[in-house]
């Protein structure tokens, strides 16, 4: 929509498409990062450390997709 808008700048609307993209991204993971925090607090509470396990590549995808938006930001 804002890319047919001739009254924005050309890196304004860069910014701002960047902006969406990172801000799809963050709630994406949240959604992802909330169940898997869940998990991890059960498996703590119960130490059943399998279920720890399963998380830990999962938040490091999460982590890296973060990481990846920082990286890219600057």
């Amino acid at each position: 929509m804002i890319q047919n808008l001739p009254i924005i700048p050309e890196r304004l609307r860069e910014l701002l498409t960047d902006l969406e993209r990172w801000t799809q991204k963050i709630i994406d993971n949240d959604a992802q990062t909330a169940s898997a925090i869940a998990d991890v607090k059960q498996g703590l509470q119960s130490g059943d450390v399998a279920r720890l396990k399963g998380h830990a590549v999962e938040l490091q995808n999460v982590s890296n997709s973060l990481s990846g938006l920082v990286a890219n930001a600057k």
